[in-house]
């Protein structure tokens, strides 16, 4: 995204922005200037986008809530420098990366080494917490990354913001990708209003949006739980088959908002030990692989994917009954208010960035 300002301008606000948070910060050594940006408390974190917002914005606050709601409402052309001084005021290693997930209280990315650590542990936590909640739950494979994270870093000085991601994980999500948009030629359908749309309840509006699939609900709905189980199914068989591959990292460019962006995608686990947090460019460097490397596996998946859908739709059409009813607990949808607004402002940028 264009912006007025040089590389020097923005470095000199982050500075400002370190000596409103601690004036001692440039006396401390490098460690303890590295542990205070990783693990910053409220009080820091808001004198330093105070700090930021009148060096590069113009724009005085006099407290959190000020703070707050300007920081909401600079444009995207102001925000991409602001996030870059803030990332100069938070990141950690060679990179100043800045990991943009939550982490359990008084932690931070400098107590992992690796990527590994991290994710792994992650893992246990989601898994121990199903297991709570959910007693049919069986328990699910460790491959690596099962949910993006959303990361911010320097590259070659500038601000990139990045997704970290597993190949098995990126395979998937192109997959379901391309069967949902099978799945709409197979049984075309649309969403339309419930009675209730809109409604207010509590502290929302209701949520009634209805499938309208011209008489075909019941077999758009039973080859939807078909492609899920089929995905669940092919996640484990891709991951257990990847987990023996060597170790590499794929990269990909994209084009957010025109901002610099990077998703970065990890073969298992064994690549996700092999890079740390303070180091991750380099040594992301070591294992770096063209992503056109697996163009016939994706291609191989998604045909795969659509012989599966068309054999199921085949015997949904010919064999399923509609009026036999799985029986599942109904639960009400509250949003918050203007979620509708956010959402129709979504969907018309989405359909302005699909136009040529």
């Amino acid at each position: 995204m264009p912006h007025p300002f040089e590389n020097s301008d923005i470095e000199a606000a982050a500075r400002r922005a370190l000596i409103a948070a601690d004036p001692a910060y440039y006396s401390w050594v490098h460690a303890r200037q590295e542990r205070f940006r990783a693990t910053m408390d409220d009080d820091a974190r808001y004198r330093i986008q105070r700090s930021l917002l009148a060096s590069l914005c113009g724009i005085g606050c006099n407290s959190a809530k000020e703070v707050n709601n300007a920081w909401e409402a600079v444009s995207n052309a102001d925000l991409y420098p602001l996030n870059w001084a803030k990332l100069l005021t938070s990141g950690i290693g060679e990179d100043y990366l800045y990991l943009n997930e939550s982490m359990e209280e008084d932690t931070s990315i400098l107590d992992v080494s690796t990527l590994y650590e991290y994710d792994f542990a992650d893992y246990l936590y989601e898994e121990h917490a199903r297991f709570r909640d959910f007693p049919e739950y069986e328990g699910s494979g460790y491959y690596g990354i099962s949910h993006s994270w959303w990361i911010r870093l320097l590259i070659e000085g500038q601000l990139y913001y990045g997704t970290v991601t597993s190949l098995t994980t990126h395979l998937m999500e192109e997959i379901d990708d391309a069967g949902s948009d099978y799945i709409d030629k197979l049984i075309p359908s649309k969403l339309v209003e419930g009675e209730n749309n809109g409604k207010r309840q509590g502290g929302g509006f209701l949520w009634d949006m209805r499938t309208d699939a011209n008489g075909l609900e019941g077999q758009l709905e039973e080859l939807k739980r078909r492609w899920w189980a089929y995905q669940n199914e092919r996640r484990d068989v891709l991951g257990e088959s990847l987990s023996s591959w060597a170790p590499a990292v794929y990269t990909r460019d994209e084009n957010w908002d025109d901002d610099p962006s990077r998703t970065f995608i990890f073969t298992n686990s064994e690549s996700l030990k092999r890079v740390r947090w303070r180091c991750f460019l380099s040594d992301c460097a070591t294992l770096l692989t063209p992503l056109s490397d697996i163009d016939g596996l994706l291609k191989r998946e998604v045909e795969l994917a659509i012989t599966f859908l068309d054999k199921v739709h085949k015997d949904i059409i010919e064999n399923f009954s509609p009026k036999v009813i799985r029986f599942r607990k109904k639960n009400k949808i509250i949003m918050a208010p203007g979620f509708l607004d956010d959402l129709e402002r979504i969907s018309s940028e989405t359909s302005d960035d699909s136009e040529p």
